[in-house]
């Protein structure tokens, strides 16, 4: 292989996501920024010499979780970023998933009244006739059975035959594919 392919190579290599103990802390600097953060120079267990920002002190014998960031080989110690903030994983307030009920309701009402309101549009594309009125009582049907608190245990579902009749125009109709 050539050498700049091989160089090119151990620097994607070295930009991976790393874990290793602190074998040595070299210098650390006075806090610096907003957030009193000490850059640290650091040896590390696996043959890596970083330079970190942390906002705690870093010690002898703590796992480190980093990724190079730097050009390996310009500086004594490469720049690397912490992969973990400190402290762990603090999920955020205003991140998905931090609904209230209410909000919840919302939007189980907003995807039963589009499911309604395609079912609708499928019936009445076969030819049959629906209210606003009939959308909206689909709607209540969906949202209730989902919103029901106190949830039975489920029953398998049989297959029924679907009851046909004939229409006026002399067409089978399948009068049991609808809720209304």
């Amino acid at each position: 292989m050539p050498k700049i392919l091989q160089s090119r190579q151990s620097i994607k290599l070295n930009k991976m996501i790393k874990t290793a103990k602190i074998k040595n802390v070299k210098d650390v600097s006075e806090p610096y920024g907003k957030f009193k953060t000490l850059y640290h120079n650091i040896e590390m267990d696996n043959g890596d010499k970083i330079n970190i920002g942390k906002v705690k002190e870093q010690q002898v014998g703590w796992e480190l979780t980093y990724k190079i960031v730097g050009d390996l080989g310009q500086q004594e110690y490469t720049k690397a970023k912490s992969v973990q903030p400190e402290g762990g994983f603090t999920p955020s307030k205003a991140g998905s998933g931090n609904f209230n009920k209410d909000t919840d309701r919302k939007i189980t009402e907003l995807a039963c009244l589009k499911a309604a309101a395609s079912i609708s549009a499928a019936y009445i594309g076969q030819g049959h006739k629906v209210t606003p009125e009939d959308v909206i009582s689909l709607k209540n049907t969906f949202s209730q059975d989902i919103l029901r608190e106190d949830k039975p245990v489920e029953k398998p579902i049989e297959p029924s035959t679907p009851v046909k009749t004939v229409s006026k125009s002399g067409w089978e109709e399948d009068t049991n594919n609808m809720p209304f």
